[in-house]
């Protein structure tokens, strides 16, 4: 049974990892307590204590303001932990699985469903030091499968919280009663984080590269959240009442992040399109049985 490290231990995805492959990995989660990736220089030594085949890096400095306010710090969760981490994983033969994101794409003026040959371009902190990051993975690691995520969702489960997402914001407007707005001015793939999990196994045995990893979807916010909200009631009224078209948001500059994910469908791993997405979720959460 292989061994793997997985970074982040405490988050979304890397528990969501661990908990679905326990039978098929001997798992080493480590959180902040065990390495803190914003000392770099403590990284490669932390490493040495433990003896594995595989690393998995979930872990991240992630909110966009976080990172727009504390650039010297994002850069070093970011970016030059992850240098230490190729460095090690070179030195001692180690698999690496690292994560990108859509936001590498989030300054592209114009284009759709890019992928993972398409020049990247970020107007954001996070998303220039995610770029910076891949470049080092995949121009001076040996041996890694790196996955550009687009907007991941999932639901709350004991002991674990889910990262905000579409679907905990629309079922939070209807539960709640409270109307919330939603853009019209922004397309994003929205991938069930359930799916990264279910192919754990697949994943690292990929062949060496960078793969997107995202759920098709034809429609912009406002419309997803809107195709969200009608698996809770099919009353429209209702819909209308609690699920508003936000013209103003990015109404300078609309949003396309979607990303092709024909390279790793190609490759036997299936995402499915938006619909599918959101079914399964609801399903597996209790919200919806056909």
């Amino acid at each position: 049974m292989k061994k793997v490290l997985v970074t982040g231990a405490n988050g979304y995805l890397a528990s969501l990892i661990i908990n679905t492959n326990q039978h098929l990995f001997e798992f080493i989660p480590i959180s902040r307590n065990q390495i803190d990736f914003s000392k770099v220089e403590t990284i490669y030594s932390s490493l040495q204590n433990y003896q594995v085949d595989i690393i998995v890096h979930t872990a991240a400095m992630t909110q966009t303001l976080d990172c727009e306010q504390n650039p010297t710090l994002s850069h070093k969760v970011n970016v030059e932990s992850v240098a230490e981490i190729v460095r090690y994983c070179n030195d001692n033969n180690i698999r690496l699985i690292g994560f990108s994101s859509e936001q590498v794409v989030n300054g592209k003026m114009s284009g759709s469903f890019f992928d993972e040959d398409t020049d990247t371009c970020s107007v954001t902190r996070y998303g220039q030091d995610k770029i910076e990051a891949d470049e080092i993975i995949k121009n001076q690691c040996h041996d890694f499968v790196l996955l550009r995520l687009s907007w991941m969702f999932g639901l709350d489960y004991p002991g674990v919280t889910a990262s905000p997402n579409l679907v905990k914001n629309v079922m939070n407007a209807l539960l709640h009663r409270i109307p919330t707005q939603f853009t019209v001015n922004e397309f994003r793939g929205l991938t069930y984080a359930q799916h990264l999990a279910n192919h754990f196994d697949k994943i690292v045995n990929l062949e060496k590269g960078l793969y997107n990893f995202s759920a098709m979807n034809n429609l912009n916010t406002y419309e997803s959240a809107r195709l969200i909200a009608s698996y809770f009631t099919k009353d429209e009224v209702e819909i209308d009442q609690y699920i508003l078209r936000n013209e103003e948001k990015y109404n300078d500059l609309p949003r396309d992040y979607r990303l092709s994910n024909q390279k790793i469908s190609n490759n036997g791993i299936e995402l499915y399109d938006l619909e599918t997405n959101i079914e399964q979720c609801l399903t597996d959460f209790g919200w919806y049985k056909k």
